[in-house]
């Protein structure tokens, strides 16, 4: 279950370890844990039905069971108009979901021009809390405003960390003009679940491998431990509703 690392590990420890979430246990039953503060960005690739959903609902609802709302809030773009429909009244929320590219790109922007006072009050001490931008389906945006949503995500990837904003950025469509490379070179942290092809486990993490995974949650992250193969943690829907 999903809360089985917070019971193991204890939630104040994990209150004080900035936004640390457990991604599943590898191949020997360890732990597969990060934290989003010294790995500032996800990029998350698979097929269809493969994890992806549910790897960015577990780690929501544990950031969600660790941390209060003024420490971390969630801008959450939603595509599909599917998984993270009923959220419209948590606490958590930076804004509405959204739904539409144009939309995204807006929020987008209003952050990129507010990077600067977020660093500035960051390193003054301020209590300011961390934003964590989640898409679970990313591919639209890039398909209909490349030209504006590749330098404009790049650089809020550059920028990001310092201002305590993260991104975890999913599709099922691994290709150059959804993972361009300066997009892929901006997420330190990649994941990829099961892949029809070669090409698109090397899209996502450099390498062929992917697409023998076993898929519904076999995974495999790449960051700077190398490459760990895991099962992703499985949170229900309704476990993530309780959230």
């Amino acid at each position: 279950m999903m809360n089985e690392y917070s019971k193991r590990k204890g939630m104040n420890e994990m209150r004080n370890q900035g936004l640390e979430v457990v991604l599943g246990h590898d191949e020997q039953g360890e732990d597969i844990a990060f934290d989003l503060v010294t790995l500032p960005h996800l990029l998350i690739g698979g097929s269809t039905g493969s994890g992806k959903s549910v790897c960015i609902k577990s780690i929501l609802s544990q950031l969600m069971r660790t941390k209060a709302p003024d420490e971390v809030k969630f801008i959450i773009y939603d595509e599909k108009c599917i998984e993270f429909r009923r959220m419209g009244n948590c606490p958590y929320l930076f804004k509405p979901v959204v739904t539409d590219p144009q939309a995204l790109l807006s929020v987008l922007e209003a952050m990129r021009d507010g990077l600067e006072d977020r660093t500035q009050a960051i390193r003054n001490g301020d209590l300011v809390p961390r934003i964590v931008m989640v898409a679970d389906e990313y591919a639209g945006l890039m398909v209909s405003h490349s030209e504006r949503a590749t330098p404009l995500l790049a650089k809020m990837l550059v920028l990001g960390r310092a201002a305590g904003v993260h991104f975890v950025f999913a599709t099922q469509r691994p290709d150059e003009v959804v993972m361009s490379p300066p997009l892929r070179c901006g997420f330190p942290g990649r994941i990829a679940f099961k892949v029809a092809f070669e090409e698109d486990s090397r899209m996502i993490i450099g390498e062929n491998g992917a697409d023998r995974l076993n898929g519904k949650g076999d995974f495999l992250l790449r960051d700077s431990a190398g490459l760990r193969r895991g099962q992703c943690t499985y949170i229900s829907d309704e476990d993530f509703e309780k959230s």
